[in-house]
C-alpha cells in the first residue's frame, strides 16, 4: 500500500492528525532516494568498466606485458583512491559506483595476470579467488547491486569445483529426475528453504547491516520458485503417478509460502503464491480435462471451476488472516 493511502487511513481512523500526516509526507519527500538517478549512475560505471576492458582487449596484441600490468594496477589504484575520497566526502552513490568498478577491475586483473604468466587455472579457482579478494567490498557496501553480482560468482565457482560436480552427478544419478521428479523437486525446495532461512536469520542477527545476506536470500527464493514453475509446466510429461505427486508438492509449497507471507505481513509474497496457485490449479484442470474445454460445455465448466477456485482461495486467505 502506498504511503499516502496508508497515512490517509490513519487520519480517518484518528491514529494521527492531519498535521502529523503532512509532517511525515514532508520528511519523506525531503529524504526521498532518487532511485532512477542512482541506478543509471551505477549502470554508467558498469558500462565504463566494460568499455575500458573492451578497448584494451581490442589492442591486446600490440601492448607489452609490462605496460599491461602497470596500467592495470595504476587504474586500480586511481579507482581505489577515488572510492576512498567518495567515502570520506560521504558521496554514497559515488562510493558504491567505485566499489562496483573495483569489483570488475579485480576480475579483469586476475584474468590479465593469468594470461601474462600463462597460468592454467580453472574457473573455480579464479572465481573463488575473485570472490575472496572482493569480500571486503561486500562487507562495507550498503546497497544490493554489488552483492547481486558477487553471490552468483561465489556459488558458480563453488559448483564448478570438480569434487562438487561429482557429488551433484551422483545425487542426480541416484534420483534420476524422470524417474523421481517429485523427490528432486522436494530436494531443491528443502535446500532452497534452508538457505533462505539461514540467510534471513543472518540478516536479522546482523541487523540488516550487510545487504549480501538479503541478496543471497533473494537468490534462494528465485531458485525455489524457478523450480516450481518449471515442474508445474513440464509435469504433463511425467507418468500419471508422478504427475499427481509433483502437483501435490507444488500445491503444498505454495500454500505454505502464502501462510508464511500472511504471518509476516508480506502482501507481495501472499499475492505471488496465490497467483501461482491459480496457475497450478489451472494446469491440473487443463491436463485432466483437456478434451472438455474444446466445446461449449467445457467452456462453461471451465468458467465455473475458475469462479469456484477464486471463491475457495479467497476463503483460505481469510481463514489464514484469522489464525493467531
Amino acid at each position: 500500500m502506498r504511503l499516502e493511502k496508508k497515512l490517509a487511513q490513519w487520519v480517518d481512523n484518528k491514529v494521527i492528525t492531519v498535521a502529523q500526516k503532512n509532517k511525515i509526507m514532508d520528511f519523506e519527500k525531503a529524504h526521498k532516494n532518487p532511485i532512477l538517478f542512482n541506478a543509471l549512475l551505477l549502470l554508467g560505471v558498469f558500462l565504463i568498466a566494460l568499455g575500458v576492458i573492451s578497448v584494451v582487449a581490442a589492442n591486446w596484441d600490440g601492448i607489452s606485458d609490462i605496460i599491461k600490468l602497470v596500467a592495470d594496477f595504476m587504474i586500480m589504484a586511481a579507482v581505489a583512491y577515488g572510492t576512498f575520497w567518495a567515502w570520506k566526502a560521504q558521496k554514497n552513490i559515488w562510493f558504491e559506483g567505485g566499489m562496483l568498478a573495483l569489483f570488475m577491475l579485480v576480475g579483469a586483473s586476475i584474468g590479465l595476470i593469468g594470461q601474462v604468466y600463462q597460468l592454467n587455472g580453472s574457473f573455480a579457482s579464479a572465481g573463488l579467488f575473485w570472490s575472496f579478494m572482493t569480500l571486503p567490498l561486500i562487507i562495507v557496501t550498503k546497497r544490493k547491486i554489488l552483492p547481486s553480482l558477487w553471490v552468483p560468482l561465489l556459488f558458480a565457482s563453488i559448483f564448478s569445483i570438480e569434487s562438487v560436480l561429482e557429488l551433484l552427478e551422483r545425487i542426480f544419478d541416484w534420483w534420476f529426475w524422470e524417474e523421481n521428479p517429485e523427490a528432486i523437486l522436494v530436494l531443491i525446495l528443502v535446500i532452497g528453504g534452508l538457505l533462505a532461512g539461514f540467510f534471513a536469520m543472518a540478516d536479522t542477527l546482523t541487523k540488516k547491516e550487510y545487504p549480501v545476506f538479503n541478496v543471497a536470500k533473494m537468490y534462494a527464493y528465485i531458485i525455489m520458485y524457478a523450480a516450481v514453475i518449471e515442474f508445474m509446466f513440464f509435469a504433463v510429461s511425467f507418468h500419471s503417478f508422478h504427475f499427481f505427486d509433483v502437483y501435490a508438492v507444488i500445491t503444498a509449497f505454495l500454500l505454505l509460502m502464502a501462510f508464511v507471507g500472511e504471518k509476516l505481513n508480506r502482501r507481495r509474497l501472499v499475492n505471488l503464491n496465490v497467483s501461482l496457485l491459480y496457475i497450478d490449479f489451472m494446469c491440473i484442470y487443463f491436463n485432466l480435462f483437456g478434451s472438455l474445454i474444446k466445446n461449449g460445455l467445457g467452456m462453461i465448466i471451465s468458467g465455473l471451476v475458475l469462479i469456484g477456485g477464486l471463491y475457495v482461495t479467497r476463503s483460505i486467505i481469510r481463514k489464514l488472516k484469522t489464525v493467531k
